[in-house]
């Protein structure tokens, strides 16, 4: 499209128009450069939120699997469930609990 312009510049032999053209080229360049702008400002602002909501479900699902830990343990000999500085000891075995359905060292408290 640039090209087009400069043509008609070098062809051309009215002033005015040659400024209209020219001042309308570098317009366009400036408005692409703009949406340009604008659109890698959306894609950051997208990518942004898309992280933190991963980050948030992220959190939601360690929560989730937290609290199956501490009731599949409950029921448990071994089970303490105390919280130390803001970290809950499952048991002295196994401290954060365990991620398998059976522990291999669950008793149960009966």
């Amino acid at each position: 499209m640039t090209t087009a312009f400069l043509l008609v510049i070098k062809e051309g032999k009215d002033k005015p128009l040659k400024t209209l053209i020219v001042g309308s080229a570098l317009s366009i360049i400036g408005v692409q450069f703009k949406l340009k702008a604008w659109d890698n400002y959306v894609e950051d602002k997208i990518r942004e939120e898309l992280e933190q909501e991963l980050n948030h479900l992220n959190s939601l699902t360690e929560e989730k699997n937290s609290l199956m830990r501490q009731m599949r343990c409950s029921r448990c000999k071994n089970f303490h469930g105390k919280e130390y500085g803001g970290i809950k000891l499952i048991c002295g075995i196994h401290p954060y609990g365990v991620d398998e359905d059976i522990c291999p060292d669950y008793e149960n408290r009966d």
